[in-house]
Parts: structure tokens; C-alpha cells; sequence
């Protein structure tokens, strides 16, 4: 892993020059939230994971191709999030002073947290109720304000990392491990958590699932310390780390499949159980190879390093607004009797145009652009 002594904070005054735009870290960025996307809608259609909708057509883990999606975007893409969202932060805390920093963050992350946490859930229910044919009422947003004990929905991402860039400027110096010992550290937290909290279980007021808290923590912590990858730099893993992490990946890989012979599939998702662990060890490794090839490929290809019109730059807004988009194209859609990969391709495809439009057009309000842009 990198070496790079972590940037200067408050004790210096931030510089002036403004580095060229990396369209590469952009589009890697609007990749992600589009597969972000895919893969919330995937849930209800037999795929795994948490997701306000059902479908009456598809049972949970029905889809072993949709399994097997959510699983691998879930070993990386969230982890990938924390990593560019690191590189960035440090980068911006180079060229700002602590409380500018601060309050940008605070304000583009914790105005969003609040109103999604607090009319998101509320909206759904709307959504659910009309297309069923109940009546609504205000009654719906009393109820959710009675229970509301932290954060709601999909902004448990910005909700964390608000967390994360605040500690960031209070700390002293960023830790830094070599490549061995953070990443069984990685596993090894991850296994333990599990224990406790399994997977599927969100803690208040985050609403974050604990066993995967240790791979955003060490992805964000990785970032910070990370020069900004280009074609220039080297590659985020070495050669031989990329092989011992490929083999470490297929073997707990086919550990898992021998392993759910003898355990039920119910026991990976935590407890003391070699198929809990070959699932910790799997998760970890596998995303680290994912998220350095992603990366790699993003950094050296000409298309990827070009600007994309300007979809990037309504990103953030697209994923804000992406889970009471996708839900409302579900309900409306929730007749279809069509195969869950059908269904995740075209309400999935629909969502991402859709979130992106609705992104879009939030910027357009007066005032809205500052926050989600």
C-alpha cells in the first residue's frame, strides 16, 4: 500500500492552484452510481439485499444470476465509493481551509441525509398507497417522524462519510498499514463484527451494516493517503499482491461452495463458521481485485478519460434521488410478470435515465445546485 505522509491541515493555509478536471475519477464515479442503481433494483427480482419494494412475482435469492450480481457489486462498489471519496477529500482539504472544508461537506452530505431521512420513507408510502389505491394522508409522515430514530434509506452513504471527513480533519496523522496486516485486519473485523450484527443488520443512527463498516474505514483511509491515480502512477496493487489476492479469492471462493453443503446459506451471514469466514475472507479479497482492475481500466483507457458530456456532473444528484425514482417505476410496473434479469435491465435501465432526469431537474430549483452538485 501507499506510503505518502497524509496532507497538511489547519497549519498550513490551503494552496490556490486548481489541478486540471480527472474526468477519469468522474466517470468512474457516474459508473458507480449507475450499477448502484442496477443493483437496488435487482433486490425484489430474486436478487439479495435490502430494498423498500417486493415483488409478488420473486422470492429473495431466487435468481442465482442475480445473486451472484449482487454479491460481487457488493464486495466493491461501496468500498470503490469511499476510496475516490478520500482521494477527494484530501485533495479539497489541500486547498481549503479546515472550516471551509467543513462546511462545504456539512452542507452538500448533511442537507441531503436530513431531508431524504426525513420525507423519503414518507414519499414511498405515498407512492405505494396510490398505486394500490389507499388513500393518502399526512398521517404517513407523522407515523415515520414518531419512529425516525437516525437516517433512512440509501443517504447512509453520505451519512458516513460526513462522519468520516469530519474525524479526517481532527486527526493527527492517517494510519498506515502495509498490505498484509490491512487486510487481514480487513477480514478479521469483518468475520467478528458478524458475530454480533449479521449481515443485513443496519444500526441507527447511520443505518450502515457493521460487517461491512471495516472495508469502507480502510477504502477511505486508503484514499486519503493515495496520490491521485492517473496513467501515470502506479497501480493501486502490486503485481504480486494482485496474485495473492486473486488466489485468496478463489479459493475462499470455492470454499463457500463446498462449505454450503454442509452449513445452512443462512450461517454467511455471520457466526462462528468456516462458511462466515470463507464468505469475510471472499468479500474483502474479491473487492480489492475488483476495485484496483475498475480502477486501472478507468485510469489508462483514452474513453474513460474523456469527458462525458455532463452526466457526471449531475452524479450525486442522480444517486440522492435514485431509490423513491426506481421504487415509483417498480410500483407502476408491478404487474409485469416478466424474469427478474428482464426486469432488472429494463426498470434498472429506466431508473438510471430516470434518476438522472430527476437529478437534473433538482438543480434547476433555486439553491438546490450549491447542495447536489
Amino acid at each position: 500500500m501507499p506510503d505518502e505522509s497524509p496532507p497538511k491541515r489547519s497549519s498550513l493555509p490551503p494552496t490556490t492552484s486548481s489541478p486540471h478536471r480527472l474526468y477519469h475519477l468522474d466517470n468512474l464515479r457516474t459508473s458507480l452510481t449507475g450499477l448502484v442503481i442496477l443493483h437496488h433494483v435487482s433486490v425484489p427480482y430474486g436478487g439479495l439485499g435490502l430494498w423498500p419494494y417486493q415483488s409478488r412475482f420473486h422470492n429473495t435469492g431466487s435468481s442465482p444470476s442475480l445473486v451472484v450480481f449482487n454479491a460481487v457489486n457488493q464486495s466493491f462498489f461501496m468500498g470503490s465509493f469511499f476510496f475516490l471519496s478520500g482521494i477527494m477529500s484530501s485533495t479539497s482539504l489541500r486547498r481549503r481551509w479546515t472550516e471551509e472544508f467543513l462546511r462545504t461537506k456539512w452542507m452538500k452530505l448533511g442537507i441531503p441525509v436530513v431531508v431524504s431521512s426525513l420525507l423519503g420513507p414518507p414519499f414511498q408510502t405515498a407512492i405505494q398507497r396510490l398505486f394500490e389505491g389507499k388513500v393518502v394522508g399526512w398521517d404517513i409522515l407523522v407515523t415515520h417522524l414518531k419512529g425516525l430514530t437516525g437516517v433512512k434509506g440509501s443517504v447512509w452513504y453520505p451519512a458516513v462519510l460526513m462522519v468520516f471527513d469530519t474525524l479526517y480533519t481532527i486527526m493527527p496523522k492517517v494510519p498506515r498499514l502495509s498490505f498484509g496486516p490491512a487486510m487481514s485486519l480487513n477480514i478479521l473485523a469483518a468475520f467478528l463484527l458478524r458475530l454480533k450484527y449479521p449481515t443485513g443488520t443496519t444500526l441507527a443512527p447511520l443505518n450502515v451494516q457493521p460487517g461491512y463498516l471495516p472495508q469502507y474505514i480502510i477504502s477511505y483511509l486508503l484514499g486519503t493517503i493515495t496520490p491521485i491515480p492517473t496513467g501515470d502512477t502506479p497501480s493501486l496493487l502490486t503485481r504480486r499482491q494482485m496474485k495473492t489476492l486473486l488466489g485468496a479469492s478463489i479459493a475462499s471462493g470455492v470454499s463457500m461452495l463446498v462449505l454450503v453443503r454442509s452449513y445452512p446459506l443462512s450461517s454467511m451471514n455471520g457466526g462462528w463458521n468456516w462458511l462466515a469466514l470463507a464468505y469475510a475472507m471472499w468479500n474483502e479479497t474479491t473487492g480489492a481485485v475488483i476495485a484496483s482492475v475498475v480502477l486501472d481500466t478507468f485510469r489508462k483507457s483514452s474513453w474513460a478519460t474523456k469527458k462525458w458530456s455532463n452526466i457526471g456532473e449531475y452524479s450525486y444528484a442522480a444517486f440522492l434521488v435514485h431509490q423513491p425514482v426506481c421504487i415509483t417505476i417498480q410500483y407502476a410496473l408491478d404487474g409485469w410478470e416478466a424474469g427478474g434479469v428482464v426486469k432488472t435491465i429494463v426498470v434498472g435501465g429506466v431508473g438510471v435515465v430516470g434518476s438522472w432526469l430527476a437529478g437534473w431537474g433538482l438543480t434547476l430549483i433555486p439553491g438546490f445546485r450549491k447542495i447536489i452538485v
